[in-house]
């Protein structure tokens, strides 16, 4: 299948799941579809866990058994809420809100590109009618307004999957190149692990991280599991599908997130919401600091949270205005949470202060008494509460007493020695870490529009809430780089530690205001420029904003591209071209060592941080280690043990040089049948173990059977016998000449003619010392 088959192929994948299930629970097309992938995979993250319950694999039966016992849900829902529909219910809030009229009629029945009207405006109302086209069903694919987003999503989506896939492809290795980034060996590995074991489960994922004690770890890997689906079906190594994830998943959500956002700044279904939601999608995408740093560090799941967040954050601020979208709500949400839980945090922030900045001052139903005041706040509450308990229950057994992981994410930091000044304009113009590393990226346009936007959403569309959120994720980027004094920086640190507390993280929501509140600033240029046409001919005036919005939108995703090209090429190549720790020769001494004897039992001995472990991603080998730091629990394990004392493997006990040692025994006890030596180590302070690189050229217990460079691969002499020891040596395969092995004879160990030209290989307990 070629780059455009998978392409499309990922798609569907990643979007037809969810989109189907939102579909069925009553939600229009086009949200349906905006809501698609992080429904899709909180099906397969849940499916992960599900299967592993039951004792049954995760293929692609049991995803697709799953799947349809979600789609029986959201019938159910859907009937119960035709049935509800039908109950005589107060008609307080339906003509309150029709009565009110004007622009407020419009902001407070969001509808957005999905919803119906609540009711038609009475006769005695002033009213206004949206100025968006209105020439099929509110909501529906027959309703045209929903036609210049997509038209940006569409654009957005080619900025970053058209040059990432084919610079990716043009590699060597096409899209099979190893990624050397720190996290995607980790990536690589789990796909491995779901495709052999059939285990998706994140509660189960210390069984691979740690192979000697399966000491338990949490780890989200929804991610991993609708990437496995996509290997599965294309046919694809867990290399290339990872490849291909990183680039479609985010390729195809920042776009919808940055139009639905852009969308709900403005909140009506007028002419310019429409512009806003366009430019919104593609200019997110030219910022350097959300989705082509993200891809450059390699962190893929959060990366691909962090670009959802913005359409599950608005999905979420229609819910009170259309109860009937809280299934999908919640599944968009349990799919958050399952990509990487961080992202929860920027729901939940911005909903908070979307809350109390709009939803408080103008809930969706008009109150007629005091008590009515506080049930109308009440319920809007409720329904926005009610879609977080629907995303999150389902999940309790997969997070509870996960406490520890949340402990280990909080111990990092990422602080860095800049004044307040540089800090402060790190954070506005999104220059943090990487962003000028490929080129220098000017954000001047982009910070200009983003202004002329905030201004027109104050004074004129009366939105608080997207500055005050703004202002909170600056500062806790801000926080992240220059750390302010307690308690401030304390009560900021609750929420940034969950994000690693870095700010090349954290400047993610900065980047998707700032580019949605540009789309704003757009759609305000465009307005006050065309406001006298409009006035004049407003068939005119809409028509010309219409095409010249299309042909800005094509403008922004054309002259953003080629400003930032030089950065974007650079994050997708620059990790995949140079050799950190996996290189072609590594590949090769992996491929070699598959086919050798019992290469497929036990473990394989190596350096946990050398890259060695890359061997399980490649070739399934049964690596010690599947990622670059070390399995679980450390300095209390064998495994470390082992590690420590690796060169004394065959030297004998005390007073016994023929006896097994403890090394010896630690060996046998983990089942080492070769060691792999593939230096450097990925980190500069991982310095090399000296026993391990250069003691195990001495070590009796072991013997070199492949040399390449730096590149060595070691059999421990008790787990092979003579004539396998000799077939791989002499196979002729390894390139680099392997050192002369002493004879019997050569060493005065020969007990009889035959022996004196024999190789030696010692083992403990052979009595020939």
């Amino acid at each position: 299948m070629g780059l455009l088959g998978v392409t499309v192929l990922g798609i569907i994948v990643f979007c037809v799941p969810g989109a189907l299930f939102a579909w069925i629970t009553g939600l229009r097309a086009p949200w349906s579809a905006a809501l698609g992938l992080p429904i899709s995979f909180g099906i397969y993250g849940f499916a992960g866990w599900l299967t592993s319950v039951i004792g049954v694999r995760y293929n692609l039966i049991s995803v697709i058994a799953v799947w349809c016992g979600f789609l029986i849900i959201a019938a159910l829902w859907r009937w119960g809420g035709r049935t509800f529909e039908r109950w005589p219910h107060h008609p307080e809030s339906e003509v309150a809100v029709a009565a009110q009229g004007g622009r407020s009629l419009v902001i407070e029945t969001p509808l957005d590109l999905n919803s119906h009207p609540v009711a038609e405006p009475s006769a005695t109302a002033t009213t206004t009618k949206p100025k968006g086209w209105r020439l099929g069903s509110p909501g529906g694919l027959g309703d045209p307004i929903w036609l210049l987003p997509a038209a940006g999503v569409l654009v957005g989506m080619l900025v970053i999957m058209l040059p990432s896939l084919q610079w990716i492809n043009a590699l060597p290795h096409g899209m099979d190149t190893i990624f050397q980034g720190w996290d995607v060996l980790w990536h690589a590995n789990v796909v491995r692990w779901i495709d052999e074991t059939g285990i998706a489960d994140p509660t189960r994922m210390g069984e691979l991280h740690n192979p000697e004690t399966h000491q338990a770890m949490y780890y989200p890997v929804a991610w991993h599991a609708g990437t496995w689906v996509l290997a599965h079906l294309a046919g694809l190594t867990p290399n290339t599908a990872i490849n291909y994830s990183s680039v479609i998943i985010p390729g195809i959500i920042l776009p919808v997130s940055g139009a639905t956002v852009a969308w709900r700044l403005i909140n009506d279904r007028g002419i310019f919401s429409q512009i806003a939601a366009a430019s919104g999608a593609v200019i997110v995408t030219v910022i350097p600091a959300y989705y082509w740093v993200g891809n450059y560090v390699g962190a893929w799941p959060y990366t691909a949270a962090l670009c959802a967040s913005g359409v599950v954050l608005a999905a979420f601020m229609a819910a009170p205005y259309r109860p009937i979208m809280l299934l999908s709500c919640g599944l968009s949400f349990m799919g958050l949470v399952q990509l990487h839980p961080a992202a929860a945090t920027v729901v939940i922030t911005g909903l908070g202060l979307w809350w109390l900045c709009w939803l408080v001052w103008k809930p969706v139903r008009t109150p007629q008494s005091f008590l009515g005041s506080l049930g109308c706040r009440l319920r809007d509450v409720l329904i926005l509460a009610a879609g977080g308990i629907i995303g999150i229950l389902p999940l309790l057994p997969q997070l509870l007493g996960r406490e520890g992981e949340v402990d280990a994410v909080a111990s990092f930091s990422a602080t860095e020695d800049l004044s307040t000044r540089d800090s402060i304009l790190e954070v506005i113009t999104m220059t943090t870490r990487h962003v000028n590393e490929g080129a220098p990226f000017n954000p001047a346009w982009i910070l200009l529009l983003a202004a002329i936007g905030a201004i027109a959403l104050v004074f004129w569309w009366k939105n608080i809430w997207a500055l005050l959120f703004y202002l909170l994720s600056a500062a806790l980027t801000y926080n992240a780089l220059t750390p302010l004094p307690d308690p401030y920086g304390k009560i900021l640190n609750l929420i940034g530690q969950l994000h690693y507390a870095t700010p090349h993280r954290l400047i993610m929501p900065v980047a998707l205001l700032t580019a949605t509140a540009a789309g704003v600033g757009l759609a305000a240029v465009l307005g006050l420029i065309f406001s006298p046409l409009r006035r004049w001919a407003p068939k005119t005036g809409g028509a010309v904003l219409v095409v010249l919005s299309l042909t800005l939108t094509g403008a922004c995703g054309w002259f953003g591209f080629q400003s930032i090209q030089e950065e974007a090429r650079w994050s997708v190549q620059n990790l995949r071209t140079i050799s950190i720790t996996v290189t072609d020769r590594d590949r090769h001494a992996f491929n070699w060592l598959a086919q050798q004897p019992r290469a497929y039992q036990g473990l394989i001995m190596h350096d946990p941080s050398d890259g060695a472990g890359w061997m399980y991603a490649l070739n399934g080998l049964p690596s010690v280690a599947r990622h670059y730091h070390w399995p679980l629990p450390m300095k209390s394990s064998k495994l470390y043990a082992l590690w420590r004392g690796i060169d004394q493997l065959g030297t004998g006990a005390k007073n016994d040089p023929d006896a097994a040692n403890h090394v010896d025994q630690l060996a046998k006890d983990l089942d080492i049948r070769y060691l792999v030596l593939s230096p450097p180590n990925y980190w500069d302070f991982q310095k090399p173990w000296l026993p391990l690189t250069e003691g195990t050229y001495q070590t009796p217990g072991l013997t070199l059977v492949y040399k390449d460079a730096e590149d060595a691969i070691f059999v421990v002499n008790a787990e092979f016998s003579d004539e396998e020891i000799n077939a791989m040596r002499s196979s002729g395969e390894s390139p680099d000449p392997l050192p002369h092995q002493p004879t019997l004879g050569e060493l005065g160990l020969a007990k009889t003619p035959a022996e004196i030209n024999k190789p030696y290989y010692h083992r403990p307990g052979d009595g020939r010392t």
